[in-house]
């Protein structure tokens, strides 16, 4: 689906051939000011949500798809609402000098979402899956009636990479708390990596938006993401792996982010080796901790701004009680990338060190001795 407009990717020429209801509807459901792609596999036209009748179509449409086909969910592209004047369509108003202006109408698109998430759950009551791709939109009326929600393609627009192209400039902790801020409603965070693009960054000549895909993995499991799509590494698989190895899906799991005054671990100081108190190579370090009964996984980050090689040893307070361990309990440490097959650390009394390359992570299971 599209939704901020009609999209036939297998007619070349003629955009009306595939939809007679367009050719009748037409003034009432475009978006005006009028927007037109029409090359070759992608013709689209800007559709005015806000447009009675089409609102009706849509839902008729979808009722149908799902009542003919075994089709479990739908996927909405260039999802938020678009600025409209049409006046068929009731958008707009007549602003100063009787020029007509634009509205942009949540009301009216969630109201519509309302209808399609109510259909989906009809027909697929267990597994319906409702997935909108927001391009730095989450608008949280709307986001309730969906199941997912894909952002971060924002990332890779042009005014918002640095000349350098680093990761801990473009994906910002502020930008990513910001898109994903409504995981607490209930949706499930998805992450479009746009990080193989080449770009022409104003005039500095063309850069790679971001060049080390760990880099990224930290950042998405600080901000307990773990959908994504349009991954080109390869590498992915291996990370889903060991969080599936956790059981990071499982329903038992608590997240606390780094900003989370509950989070049972708290980084004490990134210093280091051998000498930890160099100030002008000093790191900024970020830590998320994922809770099952009886583990905790440890996403500890550096961001070494000064591009200092070599790695870097980070002390940790591990609360006890936080953590849900036994306040005796002798607790030992594992590399969660080995499937928690090799130790990684030491943990003395309460204080975990452990080592983290530059702007690199380290996943570390903890567990009880036994």
């Amino acid at each position: 689906m599209h939704f901020g407009g009609y999209r036939e990717t297998r007619e070349k020429k003629d955009l009306n051939k595939r939809t007679p209801e367009w050719m009748r509807y037409e003034k009432e459901w475009q978006r005006l000011p009028q927007r037109l792609v029409t090359n070759p596999g992608w013709n689209e036209q800007t559709i005015d949500t806000k447009a009675f009748s089409w609102g009706e179509w849509h839902v008729w449409t979808v009722d149908r798809l799902f009542r003919t086909t075994g089709v479990r969910g739908l996927y909405y592209d260039d999802w938020l609402p678009g600025a409209s004047t049409n006046e068929l369509a009731g958008s707009g108003y007549l602003g100063e000098g009787g020029v007509r202006r634009a509205t942009r109408d949540i009301r009216n698109q969630r109201e519509l979402h309302r209808r399609i998430y109510a259909l989906v759950k009809r027909y697929r009551p267990e597994d319906g899956i409702i997935y909108l791709h927001v391009s730095g939109c989450p608008i949280l009326p709307i986001l309730s009636f969906a199941d997912i929600d894909y952002d971060g393609e924002v990332m890779v627009w042009s005014d918002r990479i640095p000349p350098e192209g680093r990761y801990f400039d473009t994906y910002r902790m502020d930008i990513f708390q910001m898109l994903f801020s409504n995981r607490q409603f209930g949706t499930v965070p998805g992450f479009h990596d746009v990080t193989t693009k080449t770009l022409d960054c104003g005039g500095s000549g063309k850069i790679l938006a971001a060049n080390n895909q760990r880099q990224l993995w930290s950042l998405l499991l600080l901000h307990d993401i773990h959908l994504q799509s349009a991954f080109t590494s390869g590498l992915e698989e291996l990370r889903m792996m060991w969080l599936d190895h956790f059981g990071i899906a499982e329903d038992d799991v608590k997240f606390h982010g780094y900003w989370d005054p509950e989070n049972g671990a708290k980084l004490l100081e990134f210093g280091f080796q051998p000498d930890p108190t160099d100030i002008d190579r000093a790191s900024k370090g970020y830590l998320a901790t994922y809770l099952r009964p009886g583990k905790a996984l440890l996403i500890i980050v550096r961001d070494a701004p000064n591009n200092y090689a070599g790695e870097a040893q980070a002390t940790i307070r591990l609360d006890r009680k936080k953590l849900g361990f036994a306040p005796d309990a002798k607790l030992v440490s594992y590399d969660m990338e080995s499937m928690a097959r090799n130790r990684l650390g030491t943990i003395e009394g309460d204080l975990l060190k452990v080592n983290v390359d530059c702007d690199n992570f380290r996943a570390v299971l903890i567990t009880e001795e036994k």
